[in-house]
């Protein structure tokens, strides 16, 4: 299942990494980073859609059956997200319009109003059908999904389409996938006449989640709009045409998270936490395994791929490259150690945590930006990842030993064990 997973997990990546690139390439400066900062902010209404809805499924609907009988009230759910966000972000376009769109804000703004409705279609379907274990058929579809992508390079670059078109079209490809999703999953899934309703269960679970992910913004999106109105569009551009180089660290993770946070529950479930560390340290090992090496290879020689990608409009990045690879180690690090904090149920933990990070990781970032602009904003993220990391590993430390849990001595052990 792995296997089809880290296949599933990458067409989707390199849907998106062709987008970014393409247009990267093609459109102008402020353009191009008006449109990753809308991604972003749709990034950040999405993780609200994952603290109420993908993560709750995850951890919360363990069987085929039980996703059956609770699939009405997570629906309305979605749908309730979708429509909020959608809205939101289009009302705050508007709004923004009389302060000037020199940074590129507004644009940014509607952008991601444009793109909420299929990527949030998408994740809700592709969440559904993972947990049903039909990673297979959710691989399929991805498919499909980078071929539509291909077909709207081949579009825009005919029609000279500027980054609005691009947002529709975008929109346009996630929406059909997840229609493709859904229709899979209605019929995979066991008929039921029950239903169930896990309204208590996601107000305790979700006000935290919802919180922590508040905070996070703190550390990721809010950093990215800093720069954006400090430095303009054009340095946007520059911060996100870098990150396309790490990407395939995000679809790691991203893969290995679709199946080990559900493993990670279910072994939760069964030996409390010296069975959770166990799934962990095998997460976290998986992780090093597969992204350490390519890490290194962008260390050593991504400057040279970053200057012919893009005709050399961003030059050699070699300062940006090396702050990106050390956020993906850290990333690598926080997202064993987080899942653990989610399926322990211990969101209002998480909280503290991503607080704290906020912090530490936006104070850095409003203090350096200023003075290196794109490089001051990679020390502020850098430096929020890792103090999540640093702080979720000593949160579960402390929740096991309050469990009378021991910790395996080590990840090798935990590994062969």
């Amino acid at each position: 299942m792995r296997k089809w997973s880290l296949i599933e997990q990458g067409f989707l990546s390199i849907a998106n990494f062709g987008m970014a690139v393409f247009l990267a390439r093609e459109l102008s400066k402020g353009e191009w980073g008006s449109f990753s900062l809308g991604f972003a902010l749709m990034l950040f209404a999405q993780g609200f859609q994952r603290a109420l809805v993908s993560i709750p499924v995850a951890t919360m609907a363990h069987s085929a059956e039980i996703l059956s009988a609770s699939l009405p009230f997570w629906r309305r759910t979605q749908t309730k997200i979708t429509a909020a966000a959608t809205a939101g972000l289009g009302l705050a376009a508007l709004a923004w319009r009389p302060f000037g769109t020199d940074s590129g804000m507004p644009l940014a703004l509607l952008i991601a109003a444009i793109l909420v409705p299929g990527f949030f279609s998408l994740e809700f379907w592709r969440r559904v059908l993972i947990q049903t274990r039909e990673i297979k058929a959710a691989a399929m579809v991805s498919s499909f999904l980078l071929f539509s992508v291909a077909l709207l390079i081949g579009t825009v670059a005919l029609r000279h389409g500027g980054a609005l078109f691009a947002a529709c079209g975008m929109s346009a490809c996630t929406l059909a996938a997840g229609a493709l999703l859904r229709r899979r999953a209605m019929k995979v899934l066991p008929a039921t006449a029950e239903t169930i309703s896990f309204a208590g269960e996601l107000y305790r679970f979700g006000r935290w989640a919802t919180l922590s992910h508040v905070a996070f913004s703190g550390y990721n999106t809010a950093i990215q709009m800093v720069l954006t109105m400090v430095c303009g569009s054009a340095a946007m551009g520059s911060f996100a045409a870098v990150r396309n180089l790490t990407q395939p660290i995000n679809t790691l993770i991203g893969a290995v998270d679709n199946l080990d946070k559900p493993r990670a529950a279910r072994a939760f479930a069964g030996g409390s936490f010296p069975d959770l560390f166990s799934s962990l340290w095998r997460t976290m090992a998986t992780l090093t395994m597969l992204g350490g090496g390519y890490l290194i290879l962008c260390a050593a020689g991504g400057g040279h791929l970053v200057n012919a990608l893009y005709h050399g409009r961003y030059g050699y990045a070699w300062n940006e490259i090396w702050l990106w690879c050390l956020i993906a180690s850290a990333m690598m690090a926080a997202q064993p150690m987080e899942s653990g904090l989610y399926v322990a149920q211990r969101t209002d933990a998480l909280f503290v945590n991503r607080v704290i990070s906020a912090v530490i990781g936006l104070g850095t970032a409003v203090i350096t930006i200023p003075r290196f602009g794109v490089v001051g904003a990679l020390m502020g993220l850098a430096t929020g990842w890792i103090a999540t990391a640093f702080l979720a590993f000593l949160q579960l430390q402390l929740f096991a030993r309050k469990a009378g849990a021991t910790q395996p001595a080590t990840a090798l052990e935990a590994v062969q064990g």
